[in-house]
């Protein structure tokens, strides 16, 4: 059941006192009856989904409903997006004097593993995870990824392991971002490092677009959107920041 407008809202990452947002807007996935809408968090700034959804309704989504035919059908952008992350990543790194040794690199959510052949292509051995399984990321997975079509709780991979970890627009269809990033701590080695790209709550592209804004979603999908605040809240101590940047794409702070 929803709960009643009036009733006290409590944020799933702070504990604090948390409120709807875009009252008169509610959202359903596919052909089922629940709904659900947006709450937020003065405190953290963190979005939520309300109701929070189960673990088995976010595994039946990704079942059954997920679109990774969307993935197919733009298959050249999202190449050129993989290359592009990768470019990226690696001159922050330079730049910033971090260590960038092509150790193992473990993407969650990996999807068609586009940028881990990039990384395979510079010398990481690469490592990935994701609810999909399809002839496409099988060619790109015979080339020398390593794969398990896992959650990331369930994963079998050693504690201790990777060098560098990678959510890319993952970290927003956990329930659970701390338990996430808990599990991502026990798998990195102890000078390792992790990249998190998530929904920025305080984007220009969400302040333009309100309830239209692209990275709202549907919930199950996009469960969380974050800020600063809310990512330094959901993290676990075992693991430091060490900076945060906030870069609109054009086509959610534009379109």
């Amino acid at each position: 059941n929803m709960p009643s407008q009036k009733e006290i809202l409590e944020c799933p990452v702070c504990g604090n006192r948390a409120r709807y947002v875009f009252e008169s807007t509610a959202w359903k996935i596919h052909k089922s009856s629940r709904v659900f809408k947006y709450g937020e968090c003065k405190s953290c700034q963190a979005l939520f989904c309300i109701p929070m959804p189960t673990q088995s309704e976010i595994d039946y989504i990704y079942r059954h409903y997920y679109n990774f035919d969307l993935f197919i059908k733009h298959r050249l952008l999202k190449r050129i997006q993989a290359w592009h992350r990768y470019k990226n990543l690696k001159q922050l790194f330079v730049g910033k004097n971090y260590e960038w040794n092509r150790g193992r690199l473990l993407d969650i959510g990996c999807g068609h593993g586009w940028f881990l052949e990039e990384a395979l292509r510079e010398g990481w051995e690469a490592f990935g995870i994701d609810h999909l399984e399809d002839d496409l990321l099988k060619k790109v997975l015979a080339k020398g990824i390593k794969f398990e079509k896992t959650s990331l709780e369930e994963t079998t991979y050693p504690r201790n392991y990777f060098d560098l970890i990678t959510l890319w627009h993952t970290l927003e269809h956990s329930n659970d971002p701390k338990r996430w990033l808990s599990v991502v701590s026990e798998l990195l080695k102890t000078n390792g490092y992790c990249i998190i790209a998530v929904p920025n709550r305080n984007s220009k592209g969400l302040a333009r677009a309100g309830v239209t804004w692209e990275w709202l979603q549907e919930p199950f999908v996009h469960i969380f959107c974050f800020s600063k605040t809310t990512l330094e809240r959901v993290m676990p101590t075992t693991l430091n920041i060490l900076g945060t940047m906030s870069q609109d794409t054009l086509d959610q702070q534009y379109v």
